[in-house]
């Protein structure tokens, strides 16, 4: 995939929510709308706008099968659509029944992922962080952290975004990059805001074949405490040391970081 393909990806992918023209995004890529969007089907087997559907589409999955009390109405706003009648259609051609058919799978969290501690709530300050993608391996992971560790990283913390959910996406479609927080924040297509505001956090080691069932447990957790998840784009962070040990991503202890806000 193309550098352009991939700053498209990411601007689609953090602005889903607004009306997003195909000048516009043809003005990004530097091109003319007819070459870019045919490159961009060259490279990614469907359209610009199929591709916007589908986040939207995957934003609208996760949030019926974590939310199910919520209404249409805020469902429809939060995935983009200017109302509930659009996203219906929408979620039936994609899914090929409507939302309200929709029957999410049922969430039973194993006792030994429940936390009986209470919330722990901080906010953070926005960050800008420059990120560069790589597939959720932890070979690939680790070769890219040896790279970005030999710039001495102030602070030694390196950030992993999660564009998708990785137990709701496959691994091997999961977006997924990682960066370094950077004060210039001029090239917004190769970086993505950390949002100011209220974050619960849960720590993680080893691969992902926990982690659905920790977020699920947290998400509880918070929905106990009156609270929702805010965010769906998902932070991890990263400590590392600049010592001479190779940097190994399973080994190490990873906390995942959820914006959350009042219900």
């Amino acid at each position: 995939m193309t550098t352009d393909s991939e700053k498209i990806i990411l601007h689609l992918s953090k602005n889903f929510r607004k009306k997003i023209k195909l000048e516009d995004l043809a003005r990004l890529a530097g091109q003319s709308p007819f070459h870019f969007h045919r490159n961009f089907v060259k490279e990614n087997n469907c359209t610009p706008q199929n591709f916007l559907e589908n986040i939207r589409m995957q934003h609208a999955k996760h949030i019926l099968t974590m939310y199910p009390n919520w209404s249409m109405t805020d469902i429809a706003f939060e995935c983009g659509y200017s109302s509930p009648g659009i996203f219906s259609r929408a979620f039936r051609n994609y899914f090929t029944i409507p939302p309200s058919k929709f029957v999410p799978e049922e969430i039973i969290v194993p006792k030994k992922f429940e936390n009986k501690a209470p919330l722990n709530i901080e906010y953070l300050t926005k960050k800008n962080i420059s990120i560069q993608k790589v597939p959720l391996d932890d070979q690939k992971i680790n070769h890219l952290v040896e790279k970005i560790r030999r710039n001495k990283i102030p602070q030694n913390t390196i950030y992993g975004v999660f564009l998708d959910v990785p137990f709701h996406v496959p691994k091997e479609k999961c977006r997924y990059f990682l960066g370094t927080e950077d004060s210039n924040d001029s090239n917004p297509t190769s970086s993505i805001t950390f949002p100011a505001g209220f974050y619960t956090s849960l720590t993680i080691i080893g691969n992902f074949d926990d982690l659905g069932e920790k977020v699920r447990a947290t998400n509880k957790q918070i929905q106990k405490n009156g609270y929702i998840i805010d965010s769906l784009i998902g932070f991890e962070k990263i400590r590392i040391s600049n010592n001479e040990v190779p940097f190994d991503y399973y080994s190490t202890t990873r906390e995942i970081l959820i914006k959350i806000k009042r219900e």
